[in-house]
């Protein structure tokens, strides 16, 4: 039996991506800028704005479930989660740029292209890690090994819907009846 390569190494590996994700809109954010509104230095307010939503970024996105274990989580529900999450960055910054009267000083066009690109980017990255973590499942590391309580029809059925999703990194060692 293969060691787990992340198990003893979980809480950094979250902390990781949870650095990685305020990276990403900032990093994203300042590309929209530089492709859309030329070359030249980022204003002061375009800065202040990306630091500002990296950091809700970082406040946001744990409340909406995407750094819980995504062993077993679908793709349809991790693309979900993010959609939700960026969808819900988006409309903080369309709210302070309402409420705060200063959406006249940034432009619509470079704010749609950070969202669109800044969802884009993230779920390129988050698919990414989701192929490397079931290519290594494949080969053997990074599985969860588990004991079905009932050997029973349902304890069966649950062995055999396990064993159809080779990708979630469960294997099944045995059943107690």
């Amino acid at each position: 039996m293969k060691r787990s390569l992340f198990k003893d190494h979980a809480p950094l590996f979250e902390s990781l991506v949870r650095l990685l994700d305020p990276l990403i809109v900032l990093a994203v954010g300042a590309l929209a800028h530089r492709l859309y509104l030329g070359a030249g230095e980022m204003p002061e307010r375009y800065v202040v704005a990306l630091v500002g939503l990296s950091v809700g970024c970082a406040a946001l996105f744990p409340f909406l479930g995407l750094y819980a274990p995504q062993r077993g989580v679908s793709l349809f529900n991790e693309v979900r989660r993010l959609v939700n999450a960026w969808g819900l960055l988006a409309a903080v910054w369309f709210a302070f740029l309402f409420l705060s009267k200063s959406g006249a000083d940034f432009s619509r066009v470079w704010s749609t292209y950070w969202i669109v690109c800044g969802l884009a980017t993230h779920l390129a990255f988050r698919l990414g890690l989701r192929l490397v973590l079931r290519s290594l499942r494949r080969r053997g590391h990074n599985l969860r090994y588990i004991a079905i309580a009932g050997a029973g029809a349902l304890g069966r059925e649950i062995a055999l819907r396990l064993r159809q999703t080779p990708w979630s990194g469960f294997v099944v060692r045995g059943f107690y009846d």
